[in-house]
């Protein structure tokens, strides 16, 4: 079944013009349906990707998606194939059906005359790594803490009670990420997780790295930046 899975994917991308390297590629150890589709997801996103859509027959593993942590941005679509379940989708923001127009989302019309793809959360010493090693030319940080030192630490989850722990999990800084941004050529997505000083110290090392409006995305959540953050981003 794998060979002729990837068989298909490959004739697939041939009439394309779309190649797809064997990471890209992949098939979960686990049988289960929901253990196979968790499996999958974390697989893609531990790449660096950013998983927008997610197919399956089975329900328990569009179920078992939906769960998922940070997956409410994750459209997901039951397609009307075979199944080895009969159990109905508990998951009200599932989509049934055997042929999906997502192109009718978004209208030819209103893309940009280019396209271009941003490498999600890269706020580690692997990610980075695999990132500049791509021709991806955009790079997305979460920013929220900031060291007694002054020091911009990158983390996605909320910040832990304990700051021994916190230093111990988190092995990159935002200076030196901006230094190998700078270095390859990179251009940058900072989302912002918290405001306080963290938002002043990130924007004076932007500085620094004479990061400007032709390679840096400033992102934030209203709630969090509140007038005065954006106010602060706009200066």
């Amino acid at each position: 079944m794998q060979k002729k899975t990837i068989q298909a994917l490959r004739k697939f991308g041939k009439d394309y013009q779309l190649k797809l390297p064997k990471e890209l590629i992949y098939f979960p150890k686990h049988r289960a349906p929901s253990e196979s589709a968790v499996e999958s997801l974390s697989y893609f996103r531990k790449l660096g990707y950013h998983v927008i859509c997610f197919v399956d027959s089975e329900t328990q593993s569009l179920d078992a998606i939906a769960g998922e942590k940070n997956a409410r941005d994750i459209l997901l679509l039951q397609a009307d194939t075979v199944y080895r379940s009969n159990d109905k989708p508990v998951t009200a923001g599932v989509e049934k059906g055997n042929t999906y127009e997502l192109r009718e989302l978004v209208h030819e019309k209103d893309l940009p005359p280019t396209i271009d793809l941003v490498w999600h959360g890269i706020n580690d010493r692997k990610n980075l790594q695999q990132f500049l090693s791509s021709r991806i030319q955009w790079g997305e940080v979460d920013v929220q803490t900031v060291h007694e030192d002054g020091t911009v630490l990158l983390q996605h989850d909320s910040p832990l009670e304990d700051e021994t722990l916190l230093i111990e999990k988190i092995d990159l800084t935002l200076n030196e990420l901006l230094v190998e941004f700078q270095q390859h050529g990179k251009a940058i997505k900072v989302d912002f997780k918290d405001k306080g000083n963290v938002l002043s110290e990130s924007i004076k090392l932007l500085k620094k790295h004479s990061f400007n409006d032709q390679n840096i995305w400033l992102n934030g959540n209203i709630d969090v930046l509140k007038e005065d953050g954006f106010k602060m981003l706009s200066a």
